[in-house]
């Protein structure tokens, strides 16, 4: 789980619109 967090801090800092799609699928998934 540390490997999945540090990919979305990653995305986060490196492009903030990419992390909140992602994240907001990922929930859409859950």
């Amino acid at each position: 789980m540390e490997k999945i967090a540090s990919f979305q801090v990653n995305h986060l800092v490196l492009e903030p619109g990419i992390y909140v799609s992602r994240k907001d699928r990922f929930k859409d998934v859950t």
